[in-house]
């Protein structure tokens, strides 16, 4: 391949080289057939596609905001949170790779922090215990029954190996 025309590891680039003439060269798919000659047709350079500074996006809750992804063009993200009062944000830290994520609550003027529009729901206390202690009485039941049976296996095992001795011993 080292001597094969329009081939510069050192460029970076085998595949549109300028190899003579002006003319870029591409190196072909099948190395049986002639290389094909494509003319240049706009020499004006492409232009770069800025990415807007910020995208904005509404969500519902705080994982909604955790789970949105990051932009990684290094746009920030702003996610409004309006019925509980917070702006989310996100951006790709470039150091890292990571992501930055921000939380802001709104501030009333007094100072104190708004009240959200969503009252939380109560949730009602339960207990557990009965049920705790009835999985914790199955587990000991099912250990023991484990226990019982890797202790016939090796009596098994042990019984086996004495027959075996037995016949070696006879057959001496």
């Amino acid at each position: 391949m080292a001597n094969y025309p329009g081939y510069y590891p050192q460029m970076g680039n085998i595949y549109a080289q300028n190899v003579g003439y002006g003319q870029p060269y591409m190196v072909p798919q099948n190395m049986g057939q002639a290389p094909a000659q494509v003319p240049v047709v706009n020499n004006v350079p492409a232009q770069n596609v800025s990415q807007p500074g910020f995208v904005c996006r509404p969500v519902a809750s705080l994982e909604e905001a955790l789970g949105t992804p990051t932009d990684f063009g290094g746009a920030i993200t702003i996610m409004t949170d309006l019925p509980h009062d917070y702006i989310y944000t996100k951006v790709l830290n470039p150091a890292t790779g990571s992501s930055v994520f921000g939380k802001y609550k709104k501030v009333n003027d007094d100072g104190s922090g708004a009240e959200s529009a969503v009252a939380p729901t109560p949730v009602p206390a339960v207990d557990y215990t009965p049920m705790f202690a009835a999985i914790t009485d199955r587990l000991d039941q099912v250990s023991d029954r484990v226990e019982d049976l890797f202790d016939r296996i090796e009596s098994q095992k042990k019984a086996a190996m004495r027959a075996e001795r037995k016949a070696v011993n006879a057959n001496e």
